[in-house]
């Protein structure tokens, strides 16, 4: 890939690598699909464990990956897209209208996070929901039964914010504070704003001059800066102090490197945000990517794996995710973490305005039904 008006021959270079990372995906991918429950693993020895099952965020990541980073879409088989409805369709529950995976107690945490998965899997392929779903104004009422506790009114919600450990752990925190939004669009209309601006009242008054929302200036505390980023990309409006937050962000290359995907993922993914605020932001990040390039590159390849996939951290694959247990935590491949390495490239191809090529899906079809 040679350099364009906007890509940097230097940039454009670490792409080029970076896309020969990505050979494999596509065949890893193909062997974590189930044809008889129509989801999709979070490993190979998860599918080869009789004892796991495919669960709801990872068959939402696996369609993501399809729609979002090839055009296995432009020739998908009827009997797949009615797989993952009938995925999806299974996991709901008949009362509460809620997306439940079968392994373990999902906490309030896991339920919200199902939620988005669930009906971001549907949306992808026009589908609704078979029973009413508790999002937004007539079924919330019969919702509420299920909020968290911290629901019960305003004030308990920001002290629940204010409650988890944003000083050493504001990645955790900024997670949790995102997926609350599950609930607090269940709320009726009215409502739903005043929690919302409470919520925005809060993260304002905690930022600190680093644009980050922690004292520290690590890759935890620039996560954390990333997921709020959602909740406010989320909520239509502008991440404050974002100047601050570009010059945070960079800084944590000088001083250590990613040790996960998702370290490689969310400063990347909160500068293509940025980027977009203004000209002189894009001109900023631009320039201290192209600078910082060969630091952003090695993060990509630390976490790549034998079998095509990226694992969580170096030398093996995350265990569970939203608290379903879908590998053995071997060096392999889990869909999380390859979704995000599949994100982060996008966010290079995004800072410069360009698009990533779609991922060669010649044979995948063919890999998962024969013939």
């Amino acid at each position: 890939m040679q350099g364009t008006a906007k890509v940097p021959n230097k940039v454009a270079r670490a792409l080029e690598v970076i896309e020969k990372y990505y050979d494999g995906a596509v065949d890893w991918l193909a062997k974590l699909y189930d044809k008889e429950s129509g989801g999709f693993y979070m490993a190979i020895s998860g599918k080869e464990d009789p004892c796991m099952e495919p669960a709801i965020e990872m068959t939402c990541w696996g369609v993501n990956f399809l729609k979002t980073y090839t055009r296995a879409f432009d020739d998908m088989p009827d009997k797949f897209r009615t797989g993952i409805i009938e995925f999806m369709n299974s996991r709901q529950d008949k009362e509460t209208g809620l997306y439940i995976d079968r392994q373990g107690v999902p906490n309030s945490r896991e339920v919200a996070r199902n939620q988005a998965a669930a009906l971001r899997a549907l949306g992808h392929f026009n589908a609704q929901t078979r029973y009413p779903h508790p999002t937004g104004t007539g079924a919330a009422c019969e919702a509420m039964a299920l909020m968290p506790q911290y629901m019960s009114c305003r004030e308990a919600y920001v002290d629940w914010i204010g409650s988890m450990d944003w000083d050493n752990n504001s990645w955790t925190a900024g997670d949790q504070a995102q997926s609350s939004l599950q609930y607090v669009n269940m709320l009726e209309p009215r409502e739903r704003e005043e929690y919302k601006a409470a919520l925005f009242d809060w993260l304002e008054r905690r930022q600190f001059d680093s644009g980050f929302f922690s004292p520290n200036i690590d890759f935890n505390a620039a996560s954390g800066a990333f997921k709020v980023g959602l909740i406010y990309l989320m909520c239509g409006r502008v991440l404050p102090n974002y100047d601050s937050i570009i010059d945070s962000i960079f800084q944590c290359y000088k001083v250590s490197s990613p040790r996960n995907p998702y370290f490689v993922r969310n400063p990347l993914s909160t500068l293509a945000q940025i980027k977009d605020y203004s000209p002189q932001a894009c001109q900023k990040i631009r320039e201290r990517v192209e600078e910082n390039i060969d630091a952003i590159l090695k993060g990509f390849g630390d976490f790549l794996c034998p079998d095509g996939g990226f694992c969580a951290e170096r030398g093996k694959s995350m265990v569970s995710f939203g608290g379903v247990v879908g590998s053995h935590g071997l060096f392999e491949g889990d869909i999380d973490a390859t979704l995000m390495m599949l994100t982060a490239r996008r966010a290079i191809y995004n800072i410069f305005d360009e698009e990533p090529k779609p991922l060669d899906t010649a044979h995948f079809w063919q890999d998962i039904y024969g013939g």
